[in-house]
């Protein structure tokens, strides 16, 4: 398997030293989605009419939502050796009495950050 854990520091050293703005740097869409649950529920990301939609009917529409959301199979650290150096990181603030937590979202909840790092 192609491993490019340190393609950065193996750049000739005209582009080490350019400016951030005139490099182009592979990232990942969606990035943390292979994390996201299928729990039965929209996530708070959706329209109203969907997740009224998904609670009528949770085990179809959990199926459906996870196959329409999750962009990405590989984990972070794998993201890191293929080379990825862009993270797109949709994020949802949940909880409850005050205690809120970050968890990745992307139609569906996923793993808390928390947990990721």
């Amino acid at each position: 398997q192609l491993r490019n854990t340190h393609w950065m520091g193996d750049l000739p050293d005209q582009v080490k030293t350019a400016p951030l703005c005139s490099l182009s740097i592979p990232g990942s869409h969606d990035s943390f989605t292979y994390s996201l649950e299928r729990s039965g529920s929209a996530g708070p990301d959706q329209p109203e009419w969907i997740r009224k939609l998904t609670k009528k009917f949770p085990q179809i529409s959990c199926w459906i939502l996870y196959k329409w959301s999750v962009t990405q199979g590989r984990s972070l650290i794998d993201q890191l050796e293929s080379g990825i150096r862009y993270f797109d990181i949709r994020l949802e603030a949940v909880g409850a009495e005050g205690e809120r937590e970050f968890r990745i979202l992307h139609c569906l909840l996923g793993t808390r950050v928390k947990e990721m790092l």
